[in-house]
């Protein structure tokens, strides 16, 4: 847990340091960074302030980086589990796709926000959900090189890695965003909302 607190630490410094001011005002063709800031730059000349647009920009490449980070881990937990009983995967499974909702609508609005591009908010939420089945494919992988008991101990040290990342970007980015635009009832209201649905289907299979 404490890595992965320090994983998100040392990713939100380098995306700080790789984001100059003058590759939000205009990114050069040729930078190492054009194709990664090409998804989230507005696709005309922005009169935004400057401090308004690094925010916003510093926000989605952050978001997007750490939820498909957040979603690898997942799909191997999916997988170990179908192994084990579906009685213990399918809550799993269903947990794990309600809160994927909002996790591809986070990836998707900050992508929005930032560009302005309906397509590439689709993009970007797509691609950041894809590391789940794709994890899978890896994971099978993995079975067959180390087997189920060293598999379940590696998946038991990336979740708590990962639950450390999200917690982490829900403190520091993700409700600080919510909040400077919403009410606080509001946070409030969809903060419990996304608690409720993402325990209903343990509850509903007696399977918390």
């Amino acid at each position: 847990f404490v890595v992965g607190l320090f994983v998100f630490a040392a990713l939100s410094e380098m995306v700080h340091k790789w984001l100059p001011d003058d590759e939000l005002i205009a990114p050069a063709p040729s930078s190492s960074l054009h194709s990664l800031l090409a998804l989230f730059l507005p696709n005309a000349a922005s009169q935004t302030n400057l401090a308004v647009r690094r925010r916003v920009v510093v926000s989605g490449v952050i978001t997007t980086l750490t939820l498909t980070l957040h979603n690898s881990p997942e799909g191997l937990a999916v997988l170990l589990a179908t192994r084990h009983s579906l009685t213990l995967a399918l809550p799993l499974a269903l947990g794990i796709a309600a809160h994927n909702i909002a996790e591809g609508a986070a990836v998707a609005v900050t992508v929005f926000a930032s560009s302005g591009s309906r397509g590439r908010a689709a993009f970007a939420a797509f691609a950041s959900g894809a590391s789940e089945p794709l994890s899978v494919i890896g994971g099978q992988a993995v079975l067959w090189l180390i087997g189920d008991a060293a598999a379940e101990r590696l998946l038991m040290l990336s979740l708590a890695g990962v639950a450390g990342i999200m917690v982490a970007v829900v403190m520091f980015e993700l409700a600080p965003t919510a909040r400077g635009t919403n009410a606080p009832s509001s946070f409030a209201m969809y903060v419990t909302a996304g608690c409720v649905i993402s325990v209903v289907p343990g509850l509903l299979f007696g399977d918390v």
